[in-house]
């Protein structure tokens, strides 16, 4: 039986040091974190970012200076902390837990997505695709300026979306809407700015100077507010009316009013 060779492309391009580096555990492929994460552009150490430790059974990424992303070894889980505060804000469950061989750590093919923002298609286990957050962008934003939209606008949130079928377009008269990678419209443009909440799948939208949230079409949150804010770790928004800051959950249920002048 002729064995069939395999391949690894990182946008496009061939990379024969990320296949050398592959291991395969009970059928499963695995790549090495910290070697992916330099060859993106990412920044990836040993150790705890939060306690700044050395140890091999745990590292985190940092990526684009905007988040960090934690592992330790057989754990199927992993943290998220913002750059510049000292709590993570959500835990990401893997599907397969972080391997360690000779003091590296190993991700799972199927858990680089959600994990470190890298496109995977794995559809063809010879044959392994694996697109930058920075590729991507350029790939979608080609395409939107092709159907008349001015650009994606390039921020890191909003390349994050990508991942999520979300394209968030500026059109030739500066207003914001959304698109699918189809050209099908989530939100229409018509909108003075725009901001995708990840963790919810929601728009935090300015429209005339006020704010308010839509999902899937849906108004959520009227826009008649000063400001918005998704607050990760607490999983509420909070919503500046008149000076005066009051809570909503993620459906679009008040819950605290508008009582305090800031967050603590």
């Amino acid at each position: 039986e002729t064995e069939v060779s395999k391949s690894v492309f990182l946008d496009d391009i061939q990379n024969k040091s990320l296949l050398n580096s592959m291991i395969t555990q009970y059928e499963i492929d695995y790549i090495p974190i910290k070697e992916l994460s330099n060859i993106v552009g990412y920044e990836a150490y040993n150790g705890d970012y939060i306690y700044v430790t050395e140890e091999t059974n745990k590292c985190h990424v940092i990526i684009k200076n905007e988040e960090v992303i934690q592992f330790k070894a057989n754990s199927n889980e992993a943290t998220k902390i913002k750059i510049g505060e000292n709590v993570a804000y959500a835990t990401l469950t893997l599907n397969n837990p972080i391997i360690t061989l000779n003091n590296d750590l190993y991700i799972s093919l199927k858990d680089i997505k959600n994990a470190l923002y890298l496109y995977t298609d794995i559809s063809n286990p010879n044959n392994i695709q694996i697109y930058s957050l920075d590729n991507l962008y350029d790939i979608y934003n080609s395409y939107v300026i092709g159907i008349g939209y001015k650009e994606i606008v390039n921020n890191y949130t909003n390349q994050k979306a990508i991942l999520n079928d979300v394209l968030i377009c500026r059109n030739s008269k500066d207003k914001f809407g959304a698109i699918n990678s189809n050209g099908e419209v989530i939100i229409e443009s018509k909108y003075d700015d725009m901001k995708y909440v990840e963790e919810t799948g929601d728009f935090i939208v300015t429209y005339n100077g006020q704010k308010g949230i839509i999902h899937n079409q849906q108004t959520k949150v009227n826009i008649s507010y000063d400001d918005i804010e998704y607050i990760n770790y607490a999983n509420l928004y909070a919503v500046t009316s008149n000076k005066k800051i009051g809570f909503f959950n993620t459906d679009g249920t008040k819950i605290v009013e508008f009582v305090y002048d800031g967050i603590g």
